[in-house]
């Protein structure tokens, strides 16, 4: 039941750094068309500024112009990625995705965290990292979902080395700053149980409600037999959520550089007024917007994708060429 616990808890209201690898994996991609501009992917873990082990996947192309980092929704890990990446890099883009701690390959604890602001020290990390292996090399932060409250926070925070490369974008895609879907008096009863009994226990679903965020079939059953999917979160984790959500509406103000939103219109996911919201206290004067008319929650896992990856591509190239 992604997501189906925010708004209904919300509404209770209870009421220097060199590549620090451990691990490291490069494939070399030149067997086929569609690999043609791929030179190689980069599997490796990093360390972030609390030594929490962040695991980065990274797809690199011959010509690199300009680095997308992205920022996963809830649950998810930057191994989804994969497919986006293989179409954006014939456009020379560096596509750069990290798992956020408790997430994917990281370390930390899984489906709880004492406090949001800890992703931004993953995010930080993956930044730094990146700005390190391709200097000089402008970057786009690329927050889905639940990441686009952190990517808000951590362009917000002024956080990244701007005397490495340029912060040249941000992307929304699919923001989620309030939830659409309620949960039931059985989840609420669940949640109000373990507040009191085991706040920090993951014991919360998020998944069951996959058809909700995405009408991709065979992408529903790849996240139900997932390993590396986080389904169960702590009480603790939807209230930080909450909160975190607040905070990073106050924070959209100090959003001033280019900005792209990607939103669909039959996203089930997402409160659009929370969306709207939102957006009306971003500064950016150079704001494009696109709507895609029949398209789901899940841009990146959609009929419509096609279409998703050519206004980003386009977007990208127009504001990140070299």
């Amino acid at each position: 039941m992604l997501y189906a616990l925010i708004n209904g808890y919300e509404n209770f209201k209870l009421s220097s750094m060199k590549e620090l690898f451990t691990m490291a994996q490069v494939n070399q991609a030149d067997d086929g068309n569609t690999e043609s501009t791929l030179l190689e992917v980069i599997e490796t873990k990093i360390a972030s500024g609390d030594k929490v082990k962040i695991f980065v996947h990274a797809w690199v192309p011959r010509d690199a112009q300009r680095i997308l980092l992205c920022v996963q929704g809830l649950g998810g890990h930057g191994g989804y990625y994969e497919n986006l990446a293989h179409q954006l890099t014939s456009e020379g883009t560096i596509v750069v995705a990290p798992d956020l701690r408790g997430h994917g390959r990281s370390g930390g604890a899984r489906g709880d965290i004492d406090r949001f602001e800890r992703y931004l020290v993953d995010l930080d990390a993956a930044f730094t990292w990146a700005s390190t292996m391709w200097p000089e090399t402008p970057v786009f932060v690329m927050g889905e979902s639940m990441g686009v409250s952190i990517a808000t926070q951590f362009v917000a925070s002024r956080r990244y080395p701007t005397s490495q490369n340029p912060l040249a974008g941000i992307v929304f895609v699919s923001p989620v700053l309030s939830s659409a879907i309620r949960p039931t008096l059985g989840e609420m009863i669940h949640f109000i149980r373990l507040l009191f009994i085991a706040p920090k226990r993951p014991s919360i679903a998020i998944t069951g409600r996959e058809e909700f965020g995405c009408r991709d079939s065979a992408f529903n059953e790849l996240l139900r037999d997932d390993p590396l999917f986080v389904r169960l979160v702590s009480a603790r984790f939807l209230i930080r959520l909450t909160l975190w959500f607040r905070q990073s509406e106050r924070q959209a103000q100090k959003v001033s550089m280019p900005l792209l939103v990607l939103v669909g219109e039959r996203d089930y996911v997402a409160r659009r007024s929370g969306t709207t919201a939102f957006l009306r206290h971003v500064s950016a004067s150079d704001q494009h917007i696109v709507t895609f008319p029949q398209a789901y929650h899940s841009l990146f896992h959609d009929p419509d994708t096609p279409d998703v990856v050519r206004v980003l591509a386009s977007w990208l190239g127009t504001h990140g060429g070299i």
